[in-house]
């Protein structure tokens, strides 16, 4: 009796687990099992991109400070997120803990997490709070737009930090960077008086390329910053610089790319290429007179592509002898490229979005979503190459295309005016969430991808 009272209890405790994961529960695809997280009330659900979201709300009485979140997985993994969030009494806050829910419709999961921080009482005392979260994915539905951040005066090009939760968002018009954090989705640090066009990290992520034409910054003019990531100190200040716009990184072999715009001064036109290790200018090849917006290198040729836009032509030249191979001439109004992992195939964002065959420089297709009175102003391309994003300016609209087939599967409407300007994005690592610049409003816009 004493055996199979045993086994007995067994099963029971098996059970209860199993229920509390919601197994056993028809319903649990829309509903998560939370225990623990003493001083706080959570709600949580799944979204595209292995993303938890959780609405935390404090119910300590008292502010907190909440720094970061240890995060446990099922398999035993675990990582640390930053949070960087200051918690009013009585107050909540949405934070996206990425790489925490299955990817696909009625898997199970269990995550452990320990929020960190300070309690901002008497003693101001260290806060460590932790529960577990455990559910069954529901439905989940992609292409969403999930939050929007204010930012300052004219976002423009950004660009993620290495460790992949920071976006340094440039705001040219009153020469700013707003560095936001992704989990939390608030702006933690606002960096002023820099030349801010465009920003591009080092390959190890110490060092931020800062580039712009600024009339608000500090000696005003075009110039480039080069800051120290840890301390935001200047490094050092490039100058003479003909307005760049779109600063790039060589794929591996430590080139920074500054194209030099200035249109329409003829003489101010020429292209620039930076060692990041000595900080020196290594090459400066004029371009007779036209205006690049954008350069960057294709990772498989080593070709690189200078986009000039006012002149409607893209310029492929050898990474090696900086000499010009090929003109991919009438192309409407270019701003940048892409390029598959492979290399076989760059992507020309501008009036419609182009291939070209990078082994033959020839145009394949144009891929156009047909919006009236507007132009791609940027593309993002995923990691396996499937997919590519194009953000119109002139449009509230984000174009996905599907680049196996070459055609539109899905479209993205901003909840903003019908006209307005979305300048630039950016794909977190891991392609789940595609950040969007937009300038009418002043925001970056969080959707899933």
């Amino acid at each position: 009796m004493m055996t199979y009272g045993w086994a007995i209890l067994i099963i029971v405790i098996v059970a209860v687990i199993l229920y509390s994961m919601g197994i056993f529960n028809p319903a649990s695809s829309a509903s998560f099992t939370i225990t623990g997280f003493s001083g706080f009330s959570i709600q949580a659900n799944c979204v595209a991109g292995n993303t938890l979201v959780t609405s935390i709300s404090n119910l300590f009485g008292y502010p907190l400070e909440l720094t970061n979140a240890k995060i446990t997985l099922r398999n035993g993994s675990s990582f640390i997120e930053p949070l960087n969030y200051s918690m009013t009494v009585g107050g909540s806050h949405t934070f996206f803990f990425q790489h925490t829910c299955p990817d696909s419709t009625g898997s199970y999961f269990a995550d452990k997490v320990v929020i960190n921080g300070v309690e901002y009482n008497s003693l101001n005392s260290p806060l460590i709070s932790s529960g577990t979260i455990t559910g069954k994915v529901g439905s989940i539905t992609p292409y969403q737009v999930l939050e929007s951040i204010s930012v300052e005066d004219f976002p423009t090009l950004g660009s993620l930090s290495k460790n992949g939760y920071y976006l340094w968002q440039p705001n040219q018009a009153n020469s700013s960077i707003s560095i936001i954090n992704i989990v939390s989705n608030t702006v933690v640090k606002t960096l002023t008086n820099l030349p801010t066009r465009s920003v591009v990290f080092s390959k190890n992520g110490q060092l931020a390329f800062i580039a712009g034409n600024s009339n608000v910054a500090s000696p005003a003019g075009t110039y480039m910053i080069v800051l120290n990531t840890s301390n935001y100190k200047v490094v050092k200040n490039i100058t003479g610089l003909c307005d760049p716009q779109i600063l790039t990184l060589s794929p591996g072999k430590g080139r920074l790319f500054i194209p030099g715009y200035n249109y329409p001064n003829p003489k101010c036109t020429r292209f620039l290429v930076l060692n990041t290790s000595s900080l020196n200018i290594i090459q400066n090849v004029s371009q007779d007179g036209l205006a690049i917006w954008s350069a960057s290198e294709n990772p498989s040729t080593n070709q690189i592509y200078l986009v000039a836009n006012n002149n409607n032509t893209v310029e492929v030249m050898s990474g090696s002898s900086y000499s010009i191979v090929k003109n991919l001439t009438d192309i409407k109004f270019p701003e940048q490229v892409v390029y598959s992992p492979n290399g076989q195939d760059a992507y020309i964002a501008g009036k419609f979005s182009i291939e070209v065959d990078a082994s033959t420089l020839s145009i394949i297709k144009n891929l156009t979503a047909g919006f009236s009175g507007s132009h791609i102003s940027s593309v993002s391309i995923t990691n396996n190459g499937k997919y590519i994003f194009g953000i119109y300016c002139g449009s509230n609209n984000i174009t996905v295309f599907d680049t196996t087939t070459n055609t539109r599967i899905a479209n993205i409407t901003l909840p903003t005016p019908d006209s307005t300007c979305t300048s630039y994005a950016n794909l977190n690592p891991t392609d789940s969430f595609l950040y969007v610049a937009e300038t009418t409003t002043n925001k970056v816009f969080l959707v899933s991808v």
